[in-house]
């Protein structure tokens, strides 16, 4: 933490009287505290704890004016919580000369960027491999939409007919993406699609 963040701090808690502060700060790429706000203030034994308001990879600060930086049980609860939804958890005392990390703060996984997908174009691996293999534009998009997506580490819903080859279609991505970081969970409803996820040969 910067001297300029640690003099911030000591002013949040100082313009509350030398009670308890919660604070919210903001983390660069190093993990370092690059800005902060003041969203409750309290006494001298406790704050209040909002649940909605800090975001992954932020970090919850507050201050113990007795300056014995041991978690309560209440800290460890709230750190916990917050601990579960990727947000650190710092303890400060009132002149912010020390600090107490209760929770780490979340660090992304970074996940392998993943080209534009070209296994299922003709010609490609899954031609190469699979006897009989047929060419679907619609199977392609939806190769295409499941790269962006692990690209982007987001969720993606998708809603294709029957015949489409929607197995075909992100199960290659998805292996690659497992390779770097497992992450994906391959299933299906359907008894037919269970045996195919399982069937050897697919490359």
């Amino acid at each position: 933490m910067s001297v300029a963040m640690e003099d911030r701090l000591s002013a949040a808690v100082s313009d509350a009287g030398g009670n308890e502060v919660f604070l919210l700060g903001a983390l660069d790429e190093r993990q370092r505290v690059t800005a902060v706000r003041v969203i409750a203030r309290g006494n001298r034994q406790a704050v209040p704890a909002l649940r909605q308001v800090p975001r992954p990879g932020e970090v919850v600060i507050h201050n113990h004016p007795s300056g014995t930086l041991k978690p309560s049980d209440a800290d460890l609860a709230v750190a916990a919580a917050r601990g579960n939804d990727a947000v650190a958890v710092y303890i400060v005392n009132n002149s912010v000369t020390d600090l107490h990390v209760v929770v780490e703060p979340h660090v992304a996984a970074r996940t392998a960027e993943l080209p534009a997908d070209k296994a299922a174009a003709p010609g490609g691996p899954i031609a190469k491999q699979l006897v009989g293999y047929e060419h679907r534009p619609q199977q392609a998009q939806m190769i295409e939409a499941v790269v962006a997506a692990f690209n982007d580490n987001t969720t993606l819903t998708v809603e294709a007919g029957t015949g489409t080859g929607k197995s075909l279609a992100y199960l290659p991505p998805g292996d690659r993406v497992e390779a770097a970081e497992p992450r994906t969970d391959h299933r299906a409803h359907e008894k037919t699609s269970e045996n195919l996820l399982r069937c050897p040969s697919i490359p």
